[in-house]
């Protein structure tokens, strides 16, 4: 804590890893500001189980729902600071709709909390929006920005101030692939793997890792955002438990559970680590107790933190819980 009184807080979003500590820098003088949307944000987030505890943390629960705000920004407004002016600049997305970006326009620097992350939102809430980032691209280019600040690095230091126009034009592009893909009825397999990279990335190189971290996240926030619980491939007709698929599939597999593993071990071997975790999971649901097919599960959790530990923190975070492997505090 410094020795000077703080005088105020601003608040990027709600989001549990934004607020959580925010008692032990709160005083009587202290001014708390946040977008006037942070309400609804704060409860959509403490209303969501946090089921994985590497992923919203140990005191995900422990966030008070009724936490208030000195004061809530509805249109740009300035903050004077001493001698430093700030421009408060509300906008809505794409992580969150309560996002708040803090320009300082002496020194052409402006802090977009989590605006920017290759995720729209947390994948296990109900938030985000493709057309409110671009919007909040829009937005933020016309602030001039020489260097953004983000919330979290290194993964989003990519996002540079350089890259977010090139990156707009992608991400419109790629909206219109979705579109379209929806308005064909094509199920979301199928808009992913027909999509390209734009020909705009191509000449802006700088918008390329940006662009290629995130884009599959983008068009699956729209696709699940325009249709409905019944899918075009038929997903959500019919409600069905893992145990049901798997006492299905073993009646299919014939082998008992050599064939189980004879499958997850040749899924393993080709490289697609995913479809083998699912192969063995369900495995061992219909073949509890099953040493083989539990330390392949293993292997294909491996094979899945190994190929997202540099691109993906947030399904690295997932996998790694689901094997049971300690991470280092600051990972977590």
């Amino acid at each position: 804590m410094p020795d000077a009184p703080i005088a105020a807080i601003v608040l990027t979003h709600a989001h549990w890893d934004h607020v959580g500590g925010l008692a032990a820098l709160r005083t009587p003088a202290t001014q708390v500001i946040a977008q006037v949307r942070f309400a609804d944000e704060l409860a959509r987030v403490t209303g969501t189980g946090g089921h994985y505890r590497w992923f919203f943390g140990a005191g995900f629960g422990g966030i008070d729902p009724a936490l208030a705000p000195d004061r809530l920004i509805a249109d740009r407004e300035t903050l004077v600071i001493g001698d430093t002016t700030f421009v408060l600049q509300p906008v809505r997305g794409g992580e969150t709709e309560d996002a708040l970006v803090i320009g300082v326009p002496d020194r052409g620097v402006v802090f977009v909390g989590d605006a920017f992350m290759p995720y729209l939102g947390s994948p296990f809430v109900g938030e985000g929006s493709p057309s409110a980032l671009l919007d909040t691209i829009s937005t933020v280019a016309a602030m001039s920005p020489r260097v953004l600040v983000h919330g979290h690095g290194p993964l989003t230091d990519m996002f540079t101030a350089e890259a977010i126009a090139p990156l707009g034009a992608a991400y419109a592009e790629l909206r219109a692939h979705v579109e379209a893909g929806i308005a064909a009825g094509a199920p979301l397999t199928e808009i992913l793997a027909s999509a390209r990279l734009p020909e705009v990335v191509r000449d802006h190189p700088e918008a390329a890792m940006p662009f290629l971290i995130s884009w599959q996240q983008f068009a699956q926030r729209l696709q699940r955002q325009r249709t409905g619980y019944w899918q075009p491939d038929g997903d959500g007709l019919e409600a069905r438990a893992p145990a049901e698929w798997a006492g299905a599939l073993d009646l299919l597999a014939g082998g008992g559970e050599p064939a189980w593993a004879e499958a997850a071990r040749a899924l393993i071997e080709r490289g697609d680590h995913g479809l083998a975790l699912r192969i063995a999971e369900l495995g061992l649901l219909a073949h509890p107790g099953s040493d083989t097919l539990d330390a392949l599960r293993l292997r294909a959790l491996d094979g899945l933190r190994e190929r997202y530990q540099q691109t993906n923190p947030f399904k690295f975070i997932v996998y790694s819980e689901k094997a049971g492997v300690e991470l280092p505090a600051e990972v977590r």
